[in-house]
């Protein structure tokens, strides 16, 4: 399987610089809320003053109101009623409240993103790896080698995990053994519950018994973790 160039870029990076995703996801845009948090503080759009206060900072002498100013800053319509300009209070408040929201909202919005997507990336990598080994037991059923099952099935569409499997099954084909593509196939996929049941075919293939069902019943008790984590996650939503 050939790298893209953004790929191929990535891991230059990574092995060279060793560098995390969360550098990109947390650090860094907590240094940039950080920064757009002093510029807000230094262009006058948020006051320190009015931390902690609720309140408009106080005025300055030279800006208090006189009588003179006073006069200006009301008018009289022609009912007769007072009615007052806008003053810039409510313009320092709704500064305010934008810094106070746009802070931690640059801060975490990328990393929250991020692990959302993680998490919905394992759980289609967890049914996927579920409904491939459903598939496996059945062509092992009907007589076939689990190797050849397992490269007849990575020529198809497994879903999300296909290419992880096409790496697999050329890494089988170039002389790799059945349990060292399978432990890549789990070093590629990067899923704890996978690489469990990655153990288990492993171990399944070099028993005596019917590799078939056991292959099938770890498919089966996979789907059964999966719903039981469905009905969880549902649970807590509400």
């Amino acid at each position: 399987m050939r790298l893209t160039s953004w790929q191929k870029f990535t891991i230059r990076l990574k092995m060279r610089y060793k560098l995390k995703r969360e550098y990109f996801t947390l650090v860094v845009p907590a240094v940039i809320a950080v920064v757009f948090l002093v510029y807000a503080i230094h262009s006058g759009l948020l006051v320190p003053s009015a931390f902690g206060t609720g309140l408009a900072p106080a005025a300055s002498s030279s800006s208090a109101l006189t009588p003179a100013k006073l006069a200006q800053e009301l008018q009289t319509n022609s009912s007769g009623i007072v009615s007052a300009k806008p003053t810039s209070l409510n313009t320092e408040k709704r500064n305010i409240d934008i810094v106070i929201v746009a802070v931690p909202l640059i801060a975490l919005a990328p990393y929250s993103i991020d692990v959302s997507r993680s998490e919905r990336r394992a759980r289609r990598y967890q049914e996927d790896f579920a409904a491939f080994l459903f598939e496996l037991s059945e062509l092992v059923r009907g007589g076939i080698d689990p190797v050849k099952a397992f490269r007849s099935l990575a020529e198809g569409n497994v879903g999300s995990i296909t290419k992880f499997c096409q790496t697999a099954a050329k890494q089988m084909q170039i002389g790799y053994s059945f349990e060292e593509a399978m432990r890549n196939l789990g070093k590629l996929i990067d899923n704890n519950l996978v690489k469990n049941y990655i153990d288990l075919v492993i171990q399944a293939s070099y028993s005596g018994g019917s590799v078939s069902g056991l292959i099938q019943r770890a498919a089966s008790d996979m789907n059964t973790f999966i719903s039981i984590d469905k009905e969880k996650r549902a649970g807590l939503s509400q």
